[in-house]
C-alpha cells in the first residue's frame, strides 16, 4: 500500500521490478485486500528462469489491477527475510521506499494460500471465499 492505493512488486533479484498498482484508492474503513498470481507458462530452468504469470490486485473482491510478470525465480532467494507483513524492516522490495516501511492500519487477518491451485473467483462453484484474501481496516488519512 502506497498513497491510498494498493501496490504489489515483485522484485525479480534486484535486476527488474514489476509493479502492480491500482488505478482507484483504497476506501476508508474495513477493506478486503487480495493479490493473485495465475502461472501462464513453464519455468525455464536452464536459463534461471521460474514460471511467467499474471499478477492481479482486489480491492473488496473487484479487480483494480493487472500486469504480466515475465521473470521469476526458480527456488527461494533469500535466506535472511521471509514475508513481511505491516512492514519491511530489513532491505526494500522497491526503490520506491526506504525501509522500514511501517503500515499505520490494522492488519485483522493475512492468508497466504501455496497451493498451487487456481481459484476462479468469478465462479460460484470455485470455493474461493474471503479467506483467500488478506483483510485490513485501515484509515485512509493515515496510510501512505
Amino acid at each position: 500500500m502506497q498513497n491510498k492505493r494498493l501496490v504489489y512488486v515483485f522484485n525479480y533479484l534486484q535486476l527488474k521490478e514489476f509493479i502492480i498498482e491500482s488505478d482507484v484508492e483504497i476506501p476508508a474503513g474495513e477493506v478486503t485486500l487480495g493479490f493473485e498470481f495465475e502461472a501462464t507458462g513453464k519455468p525455464d530452468v536452464t536459463k534461471g528462469k521460474g514460471m511467467p504469470g499474471m499478477g492481479r490486485l482486489f480491492i473488496n473482491g473487484q479487480q483494480v489491477a493487472e500486469e504480466e510478470i515475465t521473470d521469476n525465480v526458480v527456488v527461494v532467494y533469500s535466506s535472511t527475510e521471509g514475508i513481511d507483513c505491516g512492514r519491511d524492516a530489513l532491505t526494500a522490495v522497491s526503490k520506491r521506499y526506504k525501509p522500514p516501511f511501517t503500515f499505520t492500519g490494522n492488519l485483522e487477518k493475512v492468508t497466504i494460500d501455496v497451493s498451487g491451485e487456481h481459484i476462479d473467483r468469478r465462479s460460484p462453484d470455485s470455493g474461493y471465499s474471503e479467506h483467500h484474501e488478506a483483510r485490513a481496516r485501515m484509515d485512509a488519512g493515515r496510510a501512505s
